[in-house]
Protein backbone atom coordinates (compact mmCIF):
# COMPACT_ATOMS: atom_id res chain seq x y z
CA UNK A 1 0.00 0.00 0.00
CA UNK A 2 1.37 3.08 -0.84
CA UNK A 3 1.42 6.38 0.95
CA UNK A 4 -1.56 8.22 -0.68
CA UNK A 5 -3.55 4.89 0.15
CA UNK A 6 -2.36 4.31 3.82
CA UNK A 7 -3.47 8.24 4.30
CA UNK A 8 -6.69 7.96 2.69
CA UNK A 9 -7.36 4.80 4.52
CA UNK A 10 -6.50 6.66 7.96
CA UNK A 11 -8.92 9.40 7.17
CA UNK A 12 -11.53 7.34 5.96
CA UNK A 13 -11.50 4.87 9.11
CA UNK A 14 -12.31 8.09 10.77
CA UNK A 15 -14.72 8.99 8.97
CA UNK A 16 -16.84 5.54 8.58
CA UNK A 17 -16.48 5.42 12.41
CA UNK A 18 -18.62 9.06 12.38
CA UNK A 19 -20.70 7.95 9.42
CA UNK A 20 -20.85 4.55 8.21
CA UNK A 21 -23.43 3.24 10.47
CA UNK A 22 -25.83 5.76 9.25
CA UNK A 23 -26.30 4.33 6.07
CA UNK A 24 -30.29 4.04 5.89
CA UNK A 25 -30.02 8.34 5.94
CA UNK A 26 -28.31 7.57 2.12
CA UNK A 27 -26.45 11.07 2.51
CA UNK A 28 -24.10 11.39 0.03
CA UNK A 29 -21.01 11.43 2.58
CA UNK A 30 -22.30 8.09 4.18
CA UNK A 31 -22.18 6.37 0.64
CA UNK A 32 -19.21 8.30 -0.59
CA UNK A 33 -17.63 6.88 2.73
CA UNK A 34 -18.79 3.42 2.40
CA UNK A 35 -17.27 3.48 -1.13
CA UNK A 36 -14.11 4.23 -0.23
CA UNK A 37 -13.95 2.75 2.86
CA UNK A 38 -14.78 -0.65 1.64
CA UNK A 39 -12.60 -0.50 -1.81
CA UNK A 40 -9.37 0.28 0.90
CA UNK A 41 -10.34 -2.95 2.60
CA UNK A 42 -11.25 -1.00 5.99
CA UNK A 43 -12.01 -4.48 8.02
CA UNK A 44 -15.46 -2.94 9.74
CA UNK A 45 -17.26 -2.12 6.33
CA UNK A 46 -16.05 -5.07 4.40
CA UNK A 47 -17.52 -6.80 7.68
CA UNK A 48 -20.86 -4.73 7.10
CA UNK A 49 -20.95 -5.28 3.47
CA UNK A 50 -20.59 -8.88 3.59
CA UNK A 51 -23.43 -9.09 6.40
CA UNK A 52 -25.59 -7.31 4.67
CA UNK A 53 -24.52 -9.24 1.40
CA UNK A 54 -25.37 -12.13 3.46
CA UNK A 55 -29.36 -10.68 4.54
CA UNK A 56 -29.75 -9.90 0.88
CA UNK A 57 -29.11 -13.51 -0.03
CA UNK A 58 -31.98 -14.50 2.40
CA UNK A 59 -34.33 -12.54 1.81
CA UNK A 60 -36.25 -11.59 -1.59
CA UNK A 61 -37.45 -8.24 -0.93
CA UNK A 62 -34.28 -6.20 -0.97
CA UNK A 63 -35.99 -3.14 0.77
CA UNK A 64 -35.93 -4.95 4.45
CA UNK A 65 -32.34 -5.39 4.53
Amino acid sequence: MDRLQEFTLRFTSKLYADVGWKVDEGSRLTLTTLTIACALENAECLDWARNHFAKLKDHSDADEV
